[in-house]
């Protein structure tokens, strides 16, 4: 019987559509916006399907030449024959790679329980780097990514090969991808495998579609393989190797986290005033002088004389880690923001000289700063923001990386009229090295070279071009670049009729113009007037709602406190059977209906660190059963000692509470 292509062009085409219709929408609608392009003429087509001696091509208009030169199956073949199961050929590495010595866990297992950021991940790591082969090959593939599409002939027979799990399939020609359509059925691959698209998506786009990839079953993310097309340019594995880098595991520790959600129960205890959401600092009274946030950025020390004679004409909010600097050049400050929560976040307080000079500064801290900052001020002074957790049903909750970003977000979300931004720069001098101001302790970036294999995790080695807001392109690093993408997010979010002008050098941000040269009017609204406002709006302790939710939190936890045990007390014959109850334990956790559960956050974190190392050690080694049950015995019982040192925390303030 004869095949009539056509009929299979028209039939993969209207499966895929009805697909991407449902599972994926902007694929359907870039490409269904393409069509209409086309039909009205909007658009001339460069490449045209071709069928030939029972091959598909693409012949392309201008260079009047073929994708394939006629070899389509061909090279389908040869593409899925250089896959290989080697972590050292075309593989991404997602984790930190670094050794845990015997040495190294005998000191870390011996001080203070989760004191150090290795402390639960360490027994773990260093078992499996000593029982694991030197020469590292994978027995299965159960991530990949295909760099560039073609006509999707080579994704068909490398997933023949290979059957991974998840896909991340990524074209930037949208032209191209549409003719994927035609000649390989997506929909038949979807069946067996989770995939996730990319088509002629712009950087932020795309790290929203890498994100998603490598939150699905992030435990296979260790080593990702991946395959790229001659034809499809480079920086699409740049920006995946960023998506990389800023997973929040590898730069936010479980155990940092655990300390810090638990720190704002003392505060809430202690009848600290909890910002409301809903506040605002536009009254009439205020609606005349704009705001003007300084970061520590090096243009705020360029800038110094034009702001020592203009700083009277704004609300100054500063960062705290300024206000040693701007004491010292008699700058009055009216917010002082905090966000750090360890108690290394000291040393700029220490570097001042009077405390007292900032004695009429209003405070927006974040609720997990530490204690020894906060007795440095009146109780009076601090207004408090919760910062990842969810104790309080209607605080004022910004989420942000770092203090400068935080810091927008909640003059945003605080509807100030006019905002200024100076030393926000979130980019390096390059003929300085400076990422900071001098009185910075992290002034100057030591620029090195960045490695050119992109599938090694490597943070600080990695530079970034970004727009500038004062000149044309700037370099950035992943830290600030996060930093940059939230402040973007934010002003897309919370900006409202808030008009915002960035006064610094460094990076640009979208939708607020750059600015300099600036005339600002006198005005007289004071401190007292801004204090009035916020205390409109204030939360001083737990409501009785808020601690039963907070009772039915702690039954939750003790659910996963038997789960865990019952995990535990079990002797697995099968590794696949303890790696299936880990990841169900893991997919429960993660997806628990209150995002932002706080113990949910931490045991999300831990299990994320240290699961791809077990699942890694399965994947590359022959085991015995005593493997099995050594692992589960060195996470159960650490998941264990996480939960009993939250929820007992957690009870003593719930007494203290019911005791008022």
């Amino acid at each position: 019987m004869e095949i009539d292509i056509n009929t299979i062009i028209a039939k993969n085409f209207e499966d895929n559509m009805n697909y991407f219709e449902v599972h994926h929408p902007k694929v359907f609608q870039k490409l269904t916006e393409f069509e209409v392009a086309i039909d009205k003429g909007y658009h001339t087509q460069q490449y045209t399907l071709s069928y030939k001696n029972s091959s598909f091509d693409v012949y392309e208009e201008n260079s009047e030449s073929t994708l394939y030169q006629g070899k389509e199956m061909e090279y389908a073949q040869c593409a899925a024959q250089s896959i290989n199961f080697n972590v050292d050929e075309d593989t991404f590495e997602t984790f930190h790679k670094h050794s845990i010595s015997d040495s190294d866990l005998d000191i870390i297992t011996k001080i203070e329980p989760f004191s150090h950021a290795m402390y639960g991940h360490a027994p773990i790591m260093n078992y499996a780097q000593n029982i694991s082969k030197k020469e590292i090959s994978l027995k299965k593939i159960e991530k990949f990514i295909f760099f560039g599409t073609g006509l999707g002939t080579h994704i068909s027979t490398i997933n023949s090969k290979i059957l991974s799990k998840s896909y991340l399939i990524i074209e930037d020609n949208l032209e191209l991808f549409r003719l994927s359509a035609m000649t390989t059925n997506y929909k038949n691959l979807s069946q067996n495998a989770q995939l996730f698209f990319s088509v002629f998506d712009e950087r932020d786009e795309f790290l929203l579609v890498a994100e998603q990839f490598l939150n699905y079953k992030p435990y296979f993310n260790h080593y990702i393989k991946f395959f790229h097309m001659l034809n499809h340019e480079n920086h699409k594995k740049e920006q995946f190797h960023l998506a990389t880098l800023l997973q929040s595991h590898l730069s936010f520790f479980y155990n940092d986290l655990l300390n810090q959600v638990l720190q704002p129960l003392e505060y809430i205890s202690k009848n600290y005033k909890m910002l409301k959401k809903g506040g605002s600092l536009s009254t009439n009274n205020l609606k005349n002088k704009p705001f003007l946030l300084l970061a520590a950025g090096p243009s705020l020390q360029k800038n110094i004389h034009w702001l020592k004679q203009n700083h009277h004409k704004f609300f100054i909010v500063a960062v705290s880690v300024t206000l040693p600097y701007l004491e010292s050049e008699n700058i009055h400050v009216d917010i002082i923001t905090q966000l750090d929560a360890q108690q290394i976040a000291m040393r700029y307080f220490e570097q001042i000289k009077d405390i007292n000079y900032f004695k009429d500064s209003i405070c927006l801290f974040s609720d997990r700063t530490h204690p020894e900052v906060i007795n440095l001020f009146q109780k009076e002074q601090v207004f408090m923001f919760e910062n990842g957790t969810n104790y309080t049903k209607n605080s004022l909750k910004p989420t942000a990386p770092c203090v400068g970003s935080i810091s927008y977000q909640l003059l945003l979300l605080l509807q100030v009229d006019t905002l200024y931004l100076l030393g926000l720069d979130l980019s390096i001098y390059m003929s300085t090295g400076q990422t900071h101001s001098s009185f910075h302790e992290h002034k100057k970036l030591q620029v090195q070279k960045a490695s050119n294999d992109l599938s090694i995790l490597k943070f600080k080695e990695s530079l970034l071009e970004v727009e500038g807001n004062l000149s044309k392109k700037v370099l950035t690093t992943p830290h600030f670049f996060t930093s940059i993408y939230t402040i973007n997010n934010s002003t897309r979010l919370f900006k409202g009729d808030t008009e915002i002008y960035n006064l610094s050098d460094g990076a640009m941000l979208q939708d607020v113009p750059a600015a300099s040269n600036i005339s600002i009017k006198e005005s007289s609204p004071n401190i007292s007037q801004l204090t009035s406002a916020l205390n409109k709006n204030i939360q001083e302790n737990f409501t009785k709602e808020e601690i039963l939710t907070l009772k039915k939190k702690l039954a939750i936890y003790k659910l996963y406190k038997d789960n865990i045990s019952q995990i535990a007390s079990t002797n697995y014959v099968s590794h696949q059977l303890y790696l299936d109850d880990i990841s169900k334990l893991y997919e429960r956790i993660s997806t628990y209906e209150t995002t932002s559960s706080e113990l949910n956050n931490v045991l999300n974190t831990y299990l994320r660190y240290v699961m791809s190392y077990i699942f890694n050690f399965f994947n590359t080694n022959e085991y015995l059963s005593s493997n099995i049950s050594h692992f589960n015995i060195l996470l159960s019982s650490h998941l264990i000692e996480i939960i009993d040192f939250y929820t007992q925390t957690v009870q003593e303030s719930l007494k203290h509470e019911e005791s008022k």
